[in-house]
């Protein structure tokens, strides 16, 4: 009866260690992940800033937008194309 006890115990720590690897595993995934936010946030921040300063570098030149006196994306792309 002791040995059985004994037995089952073992078992039930082995199974206890794979879950406890597996749930190790996804919260250094998770801990990662938390760590690349602020760079991709950091990036497309400055991917913005560059839009937004290239649109107004070229924005105000633009003679095909000044009938309507406002431009669309489309507008701006075409205008660079000429």
């Amino acid at each position: 009866m002791v040995d059985q006890n004994k037995e089952a115990r073992e078992e039930a720590c082995r199974e206890a260690e794979v879950i406890l690897a597996q749930e190790q595993g996804a919260f250094e995934a998770w801990r990662d992940s938390l760590e690349t936010v602020p760079t991709i946030k950091a990036l497309r921040t400055k991917a913005e800033d560059i839009r937004q300063s290239e649109f107004e570098k070229v924005g105000f030149g633009l003679v095909c937008c000044s009938a309507r006196g406002s431009c669309t994306c489309a507008d701006v792309c075409s205008c660079l194309l000429c």
